[in-house]
């Protein structure tokens, strides 16, 4: 009788150690203190936070902002950031990767049987220059779609075309991205900026009714051949194209961030109380990461 009680009472002892070290990691803030943290069901962790209040890290030499902006007129709210507040935020993951929905979708249609355009929708730039934000080229990927056509991606350097032939719709493979009514581009790395255009091949004999490009997360677009038709899916203003973000802090690495005399206000080390820096592998600058046994946000301080 008294092993067995000897037993449960230790048993409790570790349900009640385990439920209390999980009610702490439950109220470590990730927000700043006194600023907003959350919009609708968007955890908003600085660096990043609300515009005007002193919540967000600004970087005043390099004019980068990592302002975010709830708006509430949305039920519930959403998240938003870039200049004109044009980016919508879809998720910012525990290790502050962000997701947006990528509304920047070219497209061209034609009637079957007139041949007049019945759509014309140019590719909207992306552009995340006074933002700390870059395009992952390691998880998006950049698509055209129809027959004969080449995909492009158009920036400070070089186009990287990709190209979809097909001689008539028999020739489209369906949930394949390989070149038979649907391919890929490179994306170059440490890229903010992003043009993308898809071009028909004129001398081709048969076309289809639309042609599309834009940029995508790896893994979130399977192409189907109604893609193709004007009534297709990706001429919806409601299709969800998820895009990935990287960024950084500032354009210095960790050993010039921490040996630097500041001048502004962003020089200053950003990453804070039991953490480790590490360069950013694609772009200038760093990120910060709690300590091994530590938790919480490496840019407040980890516990």
């Amino acid at each position: 009788m008294f092993l067995p009680l000897v037993f449960f009472i230790f048993l409790q002892i570790i349900i009640l150690i385990l439920s209390s070290s999980s009610a702490e990691s439950s109220t470590i803030e990730l927000g700043k203190p006194g600023c907003i943290s959350k919009c609708g069901d968007i955890t908003i962790p600085y660096p990043f936070g609300d515009y005007g209040s002193n919540c967000s890290f600004i970087e005043d030499d390099a004019d980068k902002v990592y302002f975010v902006y709830c708006n509430t007129t949305f039920n519930p709210p959403r998240a938003f950031f870039g200049i004109d507040r044009e980016f919508e935020i879809l998720s910012i993951s525990p290790e502050m990767e962000f997701r947006i929905k990528n509304t920047a979708v070219g497209a061209k249609c034609y009637d079957d049987r007139t041949g007049k355009v019945v759509l014309d929708k140019p590719f909207n730039e992306l552009n995340f220059g006074a933002t700390p934000f870059t395009i992952s080229y390691t998880k998006n990927m950049y698509v055209g779609i129809g027959c004969n056509v080449l995909g492009f991606i158009h920036n400070q350097t070089v186009p990287r075309p990709c190209t979809s032939k097909c001689g008539s719709k028999a020739d489209v493979i369906e949930g394949s991205c390989t070149g038979s009514g649907c391919c890929e581009a490179i994306i170059p790395k440490s890229l903010n900026y992003i043009l993308g255009e898809v071009m028909v091949n004129s001398t081709a004999e048969y076309h289809s009714q639309c042609s599309f490009a834009f940029l995508v997360e790896t893994g979130k677009y399977t192409f189907q051949g109604s893609d193709l038709q004007p009534d297709g899916r990706l001429t919806k203003p409601d299709m969800d194209l998820p895009v990935v973000l990287d960024w950084a802090i500032g354009k210095r690495s960790c050993k010039e961030a921490q040996t630097i005399t500041p001048t502004y206000a962003s020089d200053k080390y950003a990453c804070k109380n039991n953490t480790v820096c590490s360069n950013a592998p694609d772009n200038p600058g760093y990120r910060c990461a709690c300590e091994k046994g530590y938790q919480g946000n490496p840019y407040l301080g980890c516990q």
